[in-house]
């Protein structure tokens, strides 16, 4: 039964993927003027990037080096681009359907079509690779929310509890030691009576966190309460019984089809 639910959620996945980039792709060749020797180098560049991700992800369970991590990072970047490239491609095409219909395009773009599609095109790279710059900048500098919860419980023994909670750290090729360290510091600057992980704690495969030993510093987490995770979906895809045993390995405790109390209350 897992092996099938394996085989039809990547069936489902390789195909949505696949055309999802195969809309992009052609969006992006016909802005390429058809006389351009850069059609030649597209389609090379694409297939190439597209298929960085799966490459990576596959060959880093079988042999971790510099190059399966350079495979993961540039399609790790490549996801995130693909979302802003069919946003950006479906909303130039309901445009285009008005035009179609309603016939709103100015001269200077009817007379120089190609030309256009040309500058549309570089400016939606432009675009999309300063909002992703953006948000790695975020992502390396990540901001501490605090939320103030009155939860209405008479028969509790506790009148507060400090929680920190920290969900998608996605540990594995991208995120690492220093990103780890700098994690667990800002948790622990926050004093917090218990600490909650809710999934996606690793990046599918934990074989750079193997490899990386990253779960010892695990046992820097400081809190009265100890530290509380459950799985995510990037968990299952990785392998959930080698993820939790990790974890609970390295002073995690891990819900599962459970409940606990903290405190006794």
């Amino acid at each position: 039964m897992k092996f099938w639910s394996y085989v039809i959620f990547f069936s489902i996945f390789l195909v949505v993927y696949g055309a999802i980039n195969y809309y992009i792709f052609i969006r992006g060749f016909q802005a390429i003027p058809k006389d351009s020797p850069l059609r030649s180098y597209y389609i090379i560049l694409f297939i190439a990037v597209a298929l960085c991700f799966f490459a990576g992800r596959i060959l880093e369970r079988y042999m971790l080096n510099g190059f399966t991590d350079m495979l993961v990072w540039i399609g790790s970047f490549w996801l995130a681009f693909m979302l802003y490239f069919i946003l950006a491609a479906v909303l130039l095409d309901l445009v285009r359907l008005g035009n179609y219909f309603f016939h709103f395009y100015p001269s200077f773009i009817t007379e120089n079509y190609e030309k256009v599609k040309m500058i549309t095109g570089i400016a939606v790279v432009s675009i999309v690779t300063i909002v992703i710059l953006v948000g790695h900048y975020n992502f390396l500098h990540p901001r501490i929310l605090k939320l103030e919860i009155n939860v209405p419980k008479k028969n509790s023994g506790l009148t507060e509890l400090n929680i920190a909670v920290a969900s998608d750290i996605h540990l594995g090729t991208i995120v690492g030691q220093s990103r780890l360290d700098d994690f667990i510091n800002k948790v622990n600057s926050l004093n917090a009576d218990i600490i909650l992980l809710p999934g996606d704690i690793f990046d599918e495969d934990i074989g750079p966190i193997l490899k990386n030993n990253l779960g010892d510093n695990f046992s820097r987490l400081k809190s009265k309460y100890g530290v509380y995770a459950v799985t995510g979906n990037h968990e299952y895809i990785g392998g959930a019984e080698k993820a939790v045993e990790y974890l609970r390995s390295h002073h995690i405790n891990v819900i599962r089809d459970s409940a606990v109390f903290i405190d006794n209350g």
